[in-house]
């Protein structure tokens, strides 16, 4: 279907990786699909242009650590409210060597309520309905 490579780093991330330089979307069965990654999150902008670019829904993979529990709740739901669309917002869970990923995968509707959460720092699944209507 295509890559999406992420585009804002984080800390020393930049060391080892390119930025990506653009925003994709990917027509799927379930509609089409606007990715971003970790601290693209952070960035209004980011969801923004996926929305513009026709994205019906947007699904982040993150690495997001301690003590940044808030500002991944924040973000995932401010970039739903942002652009009135639905969100799929999965984080890491687990150690290595320095960070603690605390999990806190959610999906939230267009408004940024969340639907479906795994809060608990244990392995699971999430699955809600989303009505693009």
């Amino acid at each position: 279907m295509g890559t999406y490579q992420k585009v804002h780093f984080f800390d020393t991330e930049q060391r080892y990786f390119t930025p990506g330089k653009t925003y994709s979307v990917f027509k799927t069965k379930i509609g089409t699909i606007g990715m971003m990654m970790c601290y693209d999150t952070f960035f209004p902008e980011v969801a923004r242009i996926l929305v513009l670019e026709h994205a019906d829904l947007l699904i982040i993979s993150t690495n997001w650590e301690r003590p940044r529990i808030q500002d991944w709740e924040l973000c995932v739901r401010a970039r739903a409210l942002d652009n009135i669309i639905p969100i799929v917002a999965a984080n890491r869970i687990g150690f290595d060597k320095e960070s603690d990923f605390f999990r806190h995968s959610k999906i939230s509707d267009p408004l940024g309520t969340v639907m479906s959460s795994l809060d608990s720092e244990r392995l699971g699944y999430l699955q809600a309905t989303i009505d693009y209507e």
